[in-house]
């Protein structure tokens, strides 16, 4: 009961701090995926959840009112990373150039098989992101029944080769923090840049095929 009152106290204490004689608190109900959506947008935005909540409605309302099919923007949602998640960046790099990319590649510790992981990575992703779904390595390894620490592995190979970016989000769930992923809207262009320093050519120019000997022997 001690904790319980502890905690209404906080929240009481934030609301007095938060609430001015402009804003009124109200309650909202929202399906469990869309709640799980605004609070990763909240961790985004660096928003509390009521606010956005009530900024999203205001939106809406604004949109109703004006008879447009388009929601207006609302306040710092061009700084959220899940605008550039989809399946084509806002630079226009699609998935199909990515995977393009990744298979011309010939990173002295890939094989045929790793290349094909790797498009498979972030096809995954890009299909978590066109759902409306913020894709992370807990999300990318239930939808393909893979170990979390596989695609962790594979999470870091592309980190590391500036294709993804791993997003620090608080309360994803519960309470909890995760990291969710991101497809660079630069990713072809970064990683070519990381493979010439690896192997001296750019991606675009390397040959469509090598000796099969070179992957079958790693």
């Amino acid at each position: 009961m001690i904790a319980g009152s502890r905690k209404l106290d906080i929240r009481k204490k934030w609301w007095s701090v938060t609430l001015d004689e402009d804003l009124v608190e109200c309650r909202a109900t929202v399906p469990k995926e869309g709640h799980d959506r605004i609070k990763v947008l909240a961790g985004l935005l660096g928003e509390k959840l009521p606010i956005l909540v009530g900024k999203l409605v205001i939106s809406a309302l604004t949109m109703y009112e004006r008879g447009v099919e388009e929601a207006p923007e609302i306040e710092a949602a061009r700084q959220a990373a899940m605008a550039q998640v989809a399946s084509r960046s806002s630079a226009g790099t699609s998935v199909g150039d990515l995977c393009r990319a990744i298979l011309r590649s010939r990173f002295p510790d890939d094989n045929g098989a790793a290349r094909m992981r790797q498009c498979a990575m972030v096809t995954a992703i890009a299909v978590e992101a066109d759902a409306g779904h913020m894709p992370s390595v807990s999300t990318i390894a239930r939808l393909t029944g893979n170990h979390p620490s596989q695609i962790m592995l594979l999470a870091q190979v592309l980190e590391d080769r500036n294709v993804l970016l791993r997003i620090h989000t608080p309360n994803v769930k519960k309470g909890r923090a995760a990291k969710m992923l991101q497809i660079r809207a630069d990713a072809v262009a970064e990683l070519d840049k990381v493979h010439i320093k690896a192997t001296g050519r750019p991606i675009l120019e390397a040959p469509e095929s090598v000796a099969v000997a070179d992957d079958v022997s790693k």
